[in-house]
Order: C-alpha cells, then sequence, then structure tokens
C-alpha cells in the first residue's frame, strides 16, 4: 500500500462543498470524475473504465440513517475530451456522473443499452475508486470480485476536516501496474484535484449560485420524503403528427436551455438548500420507439423521477406512434416531464412556446439570458418585509379545530397505498354556461370551483348551521411587483390557505363574493410558503411538507396558455400539426387535489389526484363536484338559499344509479359484476361486456366515496332475486371485491369466484380477462 497523500481543509472544503456544487454533482460523483480524468492521462488513452462502490444513503437526506444493504458497485466508463482541463472535463461528463449512485441500487452493467457498450463493460475492470466523504460514515467495504482482485483499489476519505487518498496495488504486467506507475496515479490525481480546487490551467468558474425560496425549499423537502414515488414531478404532452426532424428538435431545444437560467438550475447538496445557475447544459433527449399501447408509459417515467440536485430539471421524451395507425401521417407523442421544486406548469408553457419559435427559426433566437430570471425572483424575495405579511396572516384566523378536517375526504374503505386519478370533463357548453353565469356575479370560473368546493366540503361534515371550512388554492405567484414575471419560468406556483365561513341561509353569489374578496387580499402574499404561514399562525395550513401539516385538499386552476397559438400556420406549412398540450399533475403532500384546466376543445377538465391511503378512489367525488358545476348556473342565484341548494343536490345524489348495464343478458339469469379498478380505462370494460359470450348480464359498478357500501344494497337485491353474481376485477380492484363479497355474505347471499388478472399495464388485460371468465364459466358448481 502506498501512503498516498492528504489535502488541506480549505480544499477539502472547496471539493466537498462548492467545486460540485457547481456542476450538480455529490462530493463523490466529483471525485469520480477526477478519477477517471487521472486514469486517462495516466494511461495515455481516450477512456477509462474503473469500478465504483457507492453508498446508497449519499442519495438524498431521506436515506442518510437507512439501515440495509446500500452499498453498490457501479461501473463507470468516461471518455476524454481534446486538451480539456479537469473542470472542463467533469462539466462534459457531468450527465454521467450524475447517474453514479442513484437510478437504482444494484446497477449493472449487463443491462447497458448499447450492445458494444455492454462487451467494454463486461472487460475486467483492475481499478476500484472508494471514496467516503462523511468522516461519521464508516468507510465503504472492498466489494468481493468475480473476476479477480482488483489492481489498483483508489480509497478516498475525510479525517480532521481533511481529504486523505490512499491506494492499495497489486502487481500487474499486462496491465502496467507497479510500485513505480501506482505512485504515478496518485500523483495525477493529485494534479488533477488541483485543478479542479483553482489550481493553474483551471477555467474560470461559470455558474452563480442564489438561495432557494421557501416555496422551492418545501416542495424539495417533500420530494426528498418520498423518494421513488413521483412527488412533486409534472408532466406536459402533446401529440406531433407529421415529419419529426430530431437534431432540429434537439438544436431548438438547446437554444431554450441556453437562454433560460431555470433549465440550467439546480439544488446542491447541502443542509440549507442553495440553486446553482450552469453555464451551460445538455438537454436531455430520449427517443423510444413504438412498442405497443403501454397506458402506465407516463406512470413509469413519473416514478423514475427526476433529480434537483442535478442540473436540467426538464428531461424530454419522444414516443413514436405505431408505424400505420390508418392516417398515413406519423404520430409522436412529445412528453415533458419536470420537476415542481425548480419549473411551474405555467414555466414549462412558456418554455414550450419559446421551443416552438425555435424549431420553426431553425438556428439561434435572438437575445441572450431572459431577464429577470430565477436570480432576479430570488434576490426579490429576500427583500420583501415579512412584516406585513404576518401581520395579514395573523388577522386572517385560521382554525384547524373550527374547519373542516381531513375525516371529510377520508375513506373508510382506503386500503390501498400510492396515489389514485380519476378525470372528468364538462362540455364546452357547459363550460361556457358556467363562465358566463360566474361573470354575472362578478367572478371567475376558479371562483366557481372553490365555491363548489366549499359547498362539497359543508355537505360533507354533516353540519345544521353556519361552519368554516378550509382547503388551500394555487396561485400563479406571477401577481407581484416584479418586471417581466410574466414570462418568468422558474418554481413560482404556491398554494396558500382559504377558511370560509358557509352559512346555510346564505346565498351562493354571497359566497362567491367572499371567496373573491379573499383571493384579492391573498394577492399581495402569493411569494409566501406555507410552512411561514404555519410557523406565524401556530395552526395546520395545507401544503407544507410532513403529515401533521397536510390535513386538506388543493384546489389548482391551470392557465389555458396555449404555447402553440398563432404558430399552427407556420407548423402547417411545414406539413406539421400538433395538439393541445395537456398535463399530468404531481403527486404532493395534499391527500386531495382538484385540477381544473380548459381542454383544446373549450371544454373543462377536472382530475382529481389522491392519497390512496386515505381516499379509496376519487371517482365519486370528482362525479359529485362535476354534477355541483353543472348544476350552479340553474339553480344558484340570489334567492335561493344554500341549504335549499344542498337539499336538491342531496337527492340528486342518492338517486345516482349504482351501476350501468353494458350488456344486457338472459332474463333471469345470471349478472357478471365489474368492480371499478383505480387506473383503469371506462373503455376496458365496455371491451370486455364485448368480448365475453356468455349469456349473463354484465354491469359495472359505479365508484363512490363509500365504496363496496354505496352498491352493496343493489348487489343484495340482485342476489335475493335469485340472479346468480360474479364478482369481477382488474389488479387493483381485489380489495373492494372482497370487502363486496363479504359484505354480501353476512347476509346470506352467495356469490360466484372472484376472478382478478394481474396483468393491467396492455390493452390485452380486457380480452385475458374475458378468456378468463369464459374458462370461469366452464367450471362445474360454485367457487
Amino acid at each position: 500500500r502506498l501512503p498516498g497523500f492528504a489535502l488541506g481543509r480549505a480544499a477539502t472544503r472547496r471539493l466537498t462543498g462548492a467545486v460540485p456544487r457547481r456542476f450538480g454533482l455529490t462530493p463523490a460523483q466529483l471525485l469520480t470524475g477526477a478519477m477517471g480524468l487521472a486514469l486517462i492521462r495516466w494511461r495515455g488513452t481516450e477512456r477509462a473504465s474503473f469500478d465504483v462502490c457507492v453508498d446508497g444513503r449519499q442519495g438524498g437526506p431521506a436515506l442518510a440513517r437507512t439501515v440495509g444493504p446500500l452499498v453498490e458497485t457501479e461501473p463507470m466508463l468516461l471518455d476524454a475530451g481534446c486538451d480539456e482541463n479537469a473542470r472542463q472535463f467533469v462539466a462534459r461528463t457531468a450527465t454521467i456522473l450524475g447517474d453514479l449512485g442513484r437510478g437504482a441500487f444494484g446497477a449493472c452493467r449487463e443491462y447497458a443499452a448499447d450492445p458494444m457498450l455492454r462487451l467494454a463493460l463486461r472487460e475486467p475492470v483492475p481499478v476500484l475508486v472508494r471514496f467516503t466523504p462523511d468522516a461519521r460514515v464508516r468507510a465503504s467495504e472492498r466489494p468481493q470480485r468475480a473476476t479477480g482482485a482488483y489492481a489498483l483499489d483508489v480509497d478516498a476519505r475525510i479525517r480532521g476536516g481533511r481529504l486523505c487518498v490512499g491506494l492499495d496495488w497489486l502487481s500487474a504486467a499486462r496491465d502496467g501496474v507497479g510500485e513505480e506507475s501506482a505512485a504515478r496515479l496518485l500523483a495525477v490525481l493529485r494534479e488533477v484535484l488541483d485543478e479542479l480546487t483553482g489550481g493553474a490551467g483551471a477555467s474560470p468558474v461559470t455558474t452563480s449560485t442564489v438561495a432557494a425560496t421557501p416555496v422551492q425549499r418545501e416542495l424539495l423537502a417533500d420530494a426528498d420524503a418520498h423518494p421513488g414515488t413521483g412527488r412533486q414531478i409534472e408532466q406536459l404532452s402533446w401529440v406531433w403528427r407529421g415529419p419529426l426532424d430530431l437534431a432540429r428538435f434537439t438544436a431548438a431545444w438547446q437554444c431554450v436551455f441556453d437562454r433560460e437560467a431555470a433549465l440550467r438550475s439546480a439544488f446542491d447538496h447541502g443542509p440549507d438548500p442553495m440553486i446553482t445557475i450552469h453555464d451551460r447544459i445538455v438537454p436531455q433527449v430520449v427517443h423510444r420507439p413504438y412498442t405497443g399501447v403501454r397506458p402506465d408509459a407516463f406512470v413509469a417515467d413519473r416514478h423514475r423521477g427526476l433529480d434537483p440536485r442535478s442540473p436540467g430539471p426538464l428531461r424530454i421524451t419522444l414516443l413514436d406512434g405505431p408505424e400505420d395507425d390508418g392516417t398515413g401521417v406519423p404520430a409522436t407523442r412529445v412528453l415533458l416531464t419536470y420537476h415542481l421544486a425548480l419549473l411551474d406548469t405555467w414555466s414549462v408553457r412558456l418554455l414550450v412556446a419559446e421551443f416552438c419559435r425555435a424549431y420553426l427559426a431553425d438556428g439561434p433566437l435572438p437575445g441572450g439570458d431572459r431577464r429577470p430570471d430565477v436570480r432576479d425572483y430570488a434576490r426579490w424575495v429576500e427583500t420583501q418585509d415579512l412584516a406585513a405579511a404576518r401581520d395579514f396572516w395573523l388577522r386572517s384566523e385560521l382554525r384547524p379545530a373550527a374547519s373542516v378536517s381531513a375525516r371529510v375526504t377520508a375513506s373508510p374503505v382506503a386500503w390501498e397505498t400510492g396515489s389514485g386519478r380519476a378525470r372528468v370533463r364538462l362540455t364546452s357548453a357547459e363550460a361556457a354556461r358556467l363562465d358566463a353565469w360566474a361573470a354575472r356575479w362578478g367572478a371567475t370560473e376558479s371562483g366557481a370551483l372553490q365555491a363548489a368546493w366549499a359547498l362539497l366540503l359543508y355537505r360533507a361534515a354533516g353540519a345544521d348551521g353556519s361552519l368554516p371550512v378550509r382547503f388551500s388554492v394555487a396561485v400563479s405567484g406571477r401577481g407581484i411587483p416584479l418586471e417581466g414575471v410574466e414570462l418568468l419560468p422558474g418554481a413560482l406556483r404556491n398554494s396558500l390557505p382559504v377558511s370560509v365561513e358557509v352559512d346555510p341561509a346564505a346565498t351562493v353569489p354571497d359566497l362567491l363574493a367572499t371567496l373573491r374578496d379573499q383571493a384579492i387580499d391573498l394577492s399581495s402574499y402569493e411569494w409566501v410558503s406555507a410552512g411561514q404561514i404555519h410557523d406565524w399562525t401556530g395552526t395546520v395550513p395545507d401544503g407544507a411538507p410532513g403529515p401533521e401539516r397536510t390535513t386538506e385538499s388543493l384546489l389548482v386552476f391551470e392557465s389555458g396558455l396555449d404555447p402553440l397559438r398563432r404558430l399552427e400556420p407556420s407548423f402547417a406549412a411545414h406539413g406539421i400539426r400538433m395538439e393541445f398540450p395537456e398535463t399530468t399533475g404531481a403527486a404532493n403532500a395534499f391527500p386531495v387535489t382538484l385540477v381544473s384546466r380548459r381542454d383544446g376543445a373549450g371544454g373543462l377538465v377536472l382530475s382529481v389526484i389522491h392519497d390512496r391511503a386515505r381516499l379509496a378512489d376519487g371517482t365519486g367525488l370528482l362525479t359529485d363536484c362535476a354534477d355541483l358545476l353543472r348544476e350552479l348556473p340553474y339553480e344558484a342565484d340570489e334567492s335561493t338559499p344554500i341549504a335549499e341548494l344542498l337539499d336538491e343536490l342531496s337527492v340528486t345524489a342518492v338517486a345516482r344509479p349504482s351501476f350501468v348495464t353494458l350488456r344486457q343478458g338472459e332474463a333471469g339469469g345470471g349478472v357478471i359484476c365489474l368492480v371499478p379498478s383505480p387506473g383503469v380505462p371506462r373503455a376496458w370494460y365496455a371491451r370486455l361486456s364485448r368480448q365475453y359470450a356468455g349469456p349473463e348480464t354484465v354491469i359495472l359498478l359505479r365508484l363512490s366515496p363509500e365504496g363496496p357500501r354505496s352498491w352493496h344494497g343493489a348487489l343484495r337485491a340482485l342476489a335475493e332475486a335469485g340472479r346468480p353474481l360474479l364478482l369481477v376485477a382488474f389488479s387493483g380492484g381485489g380489495a373492494s371485491a372482497y370487502e363486496t363479497a363479504r359484505r354480501l355474505a353476512a347476509d346470506g347471499c352467495r356469490t360466484r369466484t372472484v376472478v382478478l388478472t394481474t396483468d393491467t399495464a396492455t390493452d390485452e388485460a380486457a380480452g385475458d380477462l374475458a378468456r378468463l371468465l369464459g374458462e370461469d364459466a366452464r367450471q362445474p358448481g360454485d367457487g
């Protein structure tokens, strides 16, 4: 073993703090790049291949105290550039280095996408790098290697505030490893580290750092607390019909990245997050060929996540459509995935519009960096006087004890985990009618949605008299006195709590006026975070990170900004037609999030994202909200009390049938009861009813917040009438199916065997389940 060397405390602080922060890397990832360049220079080659032993606990705060086998050995392959110094080399390879230690524990050289890369990585690797940046963490143990011992084992750790590097070596004539050459490698590595810390030959620093806003820190904390779940990851997608020049497409996005500081930003790894703006970032553009219909493609992409500590908070994926879809025009779905701690939805729509202009120009757009940018916004927030904001929230009298709590939206039958989603649409005529009705009372569609939600919460509370209800609303964050903020991409969207008194003797126009006045008051404090409000008032405002602070629901009314507006003729001249971009909302700290937006046809789309541990399925809740929005223009006026309106709605809700008949079978015959599964398209149930050739009637049970309790009475009546029942569910609906069977059995009603399928990832699932039903029908006796 060679004694190695130790850097000074100042150099160590730079190598474990400011320097990796500039590149959006962890200290371990930075040292890996330094080792790669040292090997290239030492060998005089153009490529370095070596193993890196990493500890997954270094991947984020949520893993820091995790117990388990998180130490893994990953292969690393780095190519040299022409006459690059250390900082240039690390900047160019930052994307590769940033994947080290994350993605998945147990990274394997067998899964590389490029077959030639797999061959290169399978070759015996004689070099191992181990790095322990924190003196309080035990150094990574040397891993076992099936192909033989490592000829070079570099171990780096911090002792007494100094980075200490040691080297174990085994003589290997084939690799030119001996005591003299090993010592030379240590000398080259030290030269590289000196370059990185600012020694001779270092390139000028081309990054800047700014403090993260309170809103960003809270969003980051929530994402860190739920790794691998897609928290705070949102998506925007549209279909590109016509020719797509991939090189031109990528160049257009590079132009946008070069102009927008938000796209070159990343959090650092410190306990008090700072945001680093990089001089240049290459966008991630992934092109995936058509492999069949996969409804879970977006879900998998969300769960893949984005590391907000690596530069580039936006990922671009191109999903090819089928070669022959009957139109003769190629179709590609463009999917943008982004992290809400660095970009909000308004920002991404602005960026898409900028990309479209760059694509049409087929070259750089005029002007340099956009100003103001995220740095200007962060500095503006830092200069705000918090005294006025604190006084406002102290006067607002948020009363959690008197407000409607999470029990209103909690479900007694929520056995599932993860996030559930549901969607319903108001037609363009219904949306226009609602808009005109709201305008009549001096309100907007957003105000109408807030009023409807407040009424639903009040009804669910079962109160007789006046009661305050509370929820949060998303604000754009751009209603501030900062010139040009409306065109500023960044994480400005914020959620603020709203508490409003619902008086059954008052009218809906009265409620609209109260909500409108509150919205005007809130507009002065769109930059204040939920955590700050909590600290000032001692209440539990919705949306701050942590389960103890998230008790209610969030309403999001997305802007109707169309990034393709006025550009359709220009694209049509190139034979290109693009559909209106749609957003897939992010799971967040709220048990229930209701998102509303206008679509390309003028309809109003309502989507609910819910924690399935708190609300088994959101379809019933969403249906009630949509029904109320449809009824408000007809029933809510200045003379109708809220109590009378809610009584009429309750009658309507009770009258709603428990199931829909998809196919009528033989009179008096059996009934196949399709139990709805979260996330399964309704079209699959209709397809199943057509593909199954049996004599039974096929019904689809309606989703509701009460789950099996809502359809228990109707099914019991069918069973008591002598109709044999067969409960059927796709994967995800099994718990509801078994609970329904249990309830019926308690009443003395027998049901047939519940048929389940675990394959719901493809369009073939309906056909597979139809075949299973046919096989079950041929089995003698009851199951």
